[in-house]
């Protein structure tokens, strides 16, 4: 299942030179490996109003020696970065111009590409809901500019549903006399639609500590889903039936998949709300899988001048989801005991 926050995201940046090759030459057999190397800025850059920064991520296709693989040049990192770009973006509601400065504070993954450094552009401003912005990526080696225009989506308002049948908190009760979890609970949300949304993704996610380490786990219940008509009148989307059972199965599974030695304890969980953009919806349905008959897909990109990539929108809303207060069921406990080897 393809999630609109990291679909877009991971197919850009593991797979942008095949991608490249395939969309560039298509069923022309004929291919000339020795043309000259040509620029091409790779662009993901989301505003997101959940932010008080924002980060973009501009790379670059290369061109590998012929003493070299593809494989070995994607692993110096000059292969993937610009010596300079200039990054501003403007709102052309108030005019006003917001540079971005180069950082590599944030560690990269290992993968296919080389993650000595990750160079990403930031700056330190939250977006206007109300307002479109327009990106100017300048190089000045080539002299070119790159350029892009989007909205900002506006968060969507996360609200349980507490009606006495189904009572907003999570009970986890673990009882082995009565054949380990019981007294079961269904919990429903319900969220407004976001200004300039076009889909959303439905997370559950679990905070814990991990031998003193924070850390998160995000259990999808539903991803690229989009509001139906009857919803668009109402102006909200529900989502049922997220059953206590369903997320101790979960959790069982994830927990219990390696071996583990310490301790863990969770601290809290959140439903999470991430609304994207008719763009990104636009790109993740391209990211697909290709199940027709033709040999080459569609490509998406929104940057003018010769870039790839993608400007746009996403936003992300959070609400806390109490544990049931009842001393009898003391969840948090129940769920540490399960977290350190989940009973299933």
């Amino acid at each position: 299942m393809y999630s609109l926050i990291f679909a877009v995201l991971k197919a850009v940046k593991n797979s942008i030179i095949l991608f490249l090759a395939i969309v560039s030459f298509g069923c022309n057999n004929e291919i000339d490996i020795n043309a000259p190397w040509k620029e091409t800025p790779v662009v993901n850059a989301f505003l997101d109003a959940s932010l008080s920064t924002q980060y973009f991520r501009i790379t670059k296709t290369f061109q590998n020696a012929s003493n070299m693989t593809p494989q070995q040049a994607a692993q110096i990192s000059d292969s993937l970065y610009f010596d300079t770009l200039i990054v501003t973006l403007t709102n052309t509601s108030t005019n006003q111009v917001y540079s971005f400065f180069k950082t590599t504070g944030l560690a990269k993954d290992p993968g296919y590409f080389a993650n000595d450094k990750n160079i990403l552009y930031a700056c330190n401003m939250t977006p206007d809901p109300k307002s479109s912005y327009k990106l100017d990526i300048f190089s000045p080696k080539s002299g070119n500019h790159y350029y892009s225009l989007s909205a900002v989506i506006e968060g969507a308002v996360i609200m349980p549903d507490n009606s006495p049948s189904s009572p907003f908190k999570i009970t986890f009760n673990y009882d082995p006399m009565y054949g380990g979890w019981t007294n079961y609970n269904y919990i429903q949300f319900t969220w407004s639609l976001a200004k300039n949304a076009a889909f959303y993704d439905a997370i559950i996610r679990y905070a814990y500590t991990e031998n003193g380490v924070k850390k998160y786990l995000d259990q999808y219940i539903e991803a690229n889903r989009v509001a139906t008509d009857q919803e668009i009148n109402k102006n909200r989307i529900t989502y049922y039936s997220i059953h206590d059972y369903s997320l101790n199965k979960y959790l069982a599974t994830v927990f219990n998949a390696t071996p583990f030695t310490g301790s863990r304890t969770m601290d809290s969980i959140y439903f999470v709300v991430v609304a994207g953009s008719n763009d990104l919806k636009t790109a993740v349905d391209y990211s697909k899988p290709n199940t027709s008959l033709l040999q080459v897909k569609p490509t998406f990109s929104n940057i003018t001048g010769g870039a790839l990539g993608i400007f746009t929108s996403r936003n992300s809303k959070s609400l806390y989801v109490p544990f049931d207060p009842k001393p009898a069921y003391d969840s948090r406990k129940n769920l540490t005991i399960g977290v350190n080897g989940f009973p299933q």
